[in-house]
């Protein structure tokens, strides 16, 4: 059976004024930005203030909303600035903006936190996804840059052991036909060769939306990283 990861769409977008006055592109948008609010969350990004933010550029919301033109993007994020549940702060610099998302409030009719989720629910849910994610985390091997690098980029900590599981089929699968054992760990620059590798891999399968196999795709990135890295720094092991 296959696992999927899902965004909520919670019900007050269709069932309680004044949100269900949204464009449907500004409740995918919230939808989208609430789920990067909860990596926020876990990563410890907040500013100043102590208030969790997001950084999405305007690029990246128009890949995934299927948006070419950035006037519409600001277009979609005004409805919800409208409205109190997004807030963004301008940084200069060509540096991307804060963005804040900010949560309805109750109103007649409606009681929020069960809209959203049961709490006790979702409380339960992510304490048990902490407890694997640690326990995942503290039964690997992996050197200490490339476990942030994935704990960065997984949603999920199923994403994070097929991560992991890619990552180690290619370090194996080059071991054997380079007849000698990979340890990356005890090069800080091949860890860093890998962790960059990874990055590049992983977006751009976010935002092409054009791979057929992600793990294919990242399984070969990995291995030729490895090949690469060795052929310019050790040929005589090759």
């Amino acid at each position: 059976m296959y696992r999927y990861a899902f965004y909520q769409l919670p019900h007050f977008f269709f069932t309680t004024a004044p949100y269900d006055q949204l464009s449907l592109q500004a409740k995918v948008m919230w939808s989208l930005l609430r789920h990067r609010h909860e990596l926020s969350v876990k990563n410890g990004w907040q500013d100043s203030e102590g208030k969790v933010y997001v950084i999405c550029t305007n690029d990246t919301l128009g890949k995934w909303l299927g948006i070419k033109s950035r006037q519409t993007i600001a277009k979609v994020k005004r409805e919800l600035k409208a409205i109190d549940l997004l807030k963004e702060r301008r940084r200069g610099n060509n540096e991307p903006n804060y963005l804040y998302v900010l949560f309805p409030k109750k109103v007649q009719g409606l009681n929020i936190t069960d809209d959203l989720v049961d709490e006790g629910q979702y409380e339960r849910q992510k304490k048990k996804e902490q407890l694997e994610e640690e326990a995942f985390y503290s039964s690997t091997e992996l050197p200490e840059r490339i476990r942030e690098t994935i704990r960065l980029y997984s949603h999920t900590p199923e994403d994070a052991k097929r991560y992991y599981g890619i990552m180690n089929g290619a370090k194996r699968k080059f071991s054997m036909r380079a007849n000698f054992p990979v340890r990356w760990e005890e090069d800080e620059q091949l860890e860093r060769e890998v962790c960059r590798s990874f990055i590049r891999a992983v977006r751009h399968i976010e935002h092409s939306g054009k791979v057929r196999s992600p793990s294919g795709y990242l399984y070969e990135a990995i291995y030729f990283t490895l090949f690469k890295w060795f052929s310019s720094n050790y040929p005589h092991l090759l």
